[in-house]
């Protein structure tokens, strides 16, 4: 996974939990929520647009492979989603 050059770049924080390090707390910095609301505006115009010129059901297919190469890639890393 990528980084950012410069931590402070990114919308989130993230916590290890003292008293057991496997734990992660993800959470929103104060910039966070404006960046989820560009993303998820984002979102709504590629797929409004995208509905304007294919078929609902060809998207949900495409979201499914998708979904699945995603999962492909994880478990050839040793990182498969559960």
């Amino acid at each position: 996974m990528m980084s950012p050059a410069n931590a402070q770049d990114v919308p989130y924080q993230r916590e290890v939990d003292s008293e057991d390090r496997r734990r992660l707390t993800i959470g929103l910095t104060e910039r966070g929520p404006a960046a989820a609301e560009v993303l998820a505006a984002a979102g709504g115009t590629v797929d409004d647009e995208l509905m304007s010129r294919v078929r609902t059901k060809y998207i949900e297919r495409a979201r499914r492979v998708l979904f699945e190469l995603v999962d492909v890639g994880r478990m050839t890393m040793g990182q498969a989603a559960k």
